[in-house]
């Protein structure tokens, strides 16, 4: 049976040791022995942090990326006085935020209004948003913002890549990506309000 005092940690972990202090600045040189011994001391951590927000599935593979991420982006890691782990679980943070974006991020078609109702919604409101017709979807269109429209239009009526809007648009592929994300959540709501 496993000592569970073992496992909490001390007062002496909010601190980095002169250990991991090593190990940093080894992994960093490209040392992946080092980065073993880091992944080892903080692999737990990370994956409890995940598993309590995304699941058991799914924090095995984010831990995983988690780690892939941190040491592709270890060159420019910079100690700021705290452990390690802090940096770790700030990727995994953002690494649950970002796929949660990516899993609210709908899909227009511009073929029929049909099928951009089906794509708007998600499984409870599903039902309400097939009763919108195509003059519903217009209108909330019209009350989008000329940024959100505008982006809406070259990305899912003309088509264009996330790069090619970008270039057409004078801002960054990033920036893109946002705008039809907000765009699109807007759009839902515009078109869920014009139910009520």
């Amino acid at each position: 049976m496993r000592d569970e005092s073992a496992s909490r940690p001390s007062r002496d972990d909010d601190f980095v040791s002169s250990d991991e202090g090593v190990l940093i600045a080894a992994a960093t040189r490209g040392d992946t022995g080092a980065f073993r011994e880091l992944y080892q001391a903080n692999a737990e951590t990370v994956f409890g942090y995940l598993h309590a927000r995304a699941g058991f599935h799914e924090a095995e593979d984010m831990t995983a990326e988690v780690f892939c991420r941190a040491w592709g982006q270890l060159a420019g890691y910079q100690w700021r006085g705290v452990p390690f782990r802090a940096w770790l679980l700030t990727i995994a943070k953002n690494l649950i935020r970002s796929r949660a974006r990516r899993a609210a991020v709908l899909t227009i078609t511009p073929s029929a209004s049909g099928e951009l109702r089906e794509q708007l919604g998600t499984a409870a409101d599903e039902r309400a948003l097939r009763s919108i017709d195509a003059v519903a979807i217009r209108r909330a269109l019209e009350d989008l913002k000329p940024t959100y429209r505008s982006v809406l239009r070259l990305r899912f009526l003309e088509e264009l890549t996330v790069k090619e809007a970008s270039e057409r648009l004078g801002c960054s592929e990033e920036n893109v990506r946002i705008r039809t994300f907000r765009a699109l959540a807007d759009l839902r709501d515009s078109a869920l309000g014009a139910l009520a």
